[in-house]
């Protein structure tokens, strides 16, 4: 069995823009933003209040990588991710290859 490791650094866009920031998997949205300076603290005075919108908003993240042509030969291939956040769409290479409709 062979396994490749998507963690690590990927991209992070709010559906309907071009501006990306760099982001970490895993991780999420908020530390996401917060690490590139994009909202305050949500854990200082009633910043957390004024961050509802990112959750009433679509993300995407995004990550290119390569496989080798061995790691195709493989008659099954299987993407394990350890958790979405309530709703998701995911695809490889513009195809749809799964959706979530509920974290838990």
């Amino acid at each position: 069995m062979s396994k490749l490791n998507l963690n690590g650094r990927w991209t992070l866009k709010q559906h309907g823009t071009d501006d990306t920031i760099p982001a970490t998997v895993p991780g999420c949205v908020h530390t996401d933003l917060l690490a590139n300076k994009k909202i305050a603290d949500p854990y200082f005075q009633d910043n957390e209040a004024i961050s509802q919108w990112i959750g009433e908003t679509d993300w995407i993240y995004q990550k290119t990588f390569r496989v080798t042509p061995n790691f195709l030969q493989h008659t099954v291939i299987r993407l394990q991710c350890a958790g979405h956040d309530t709703l998701a769409t995911i695809k490889l290479n513009d195809h749809l290859i799964g959706q979530t409709d509920n974290m838990f």
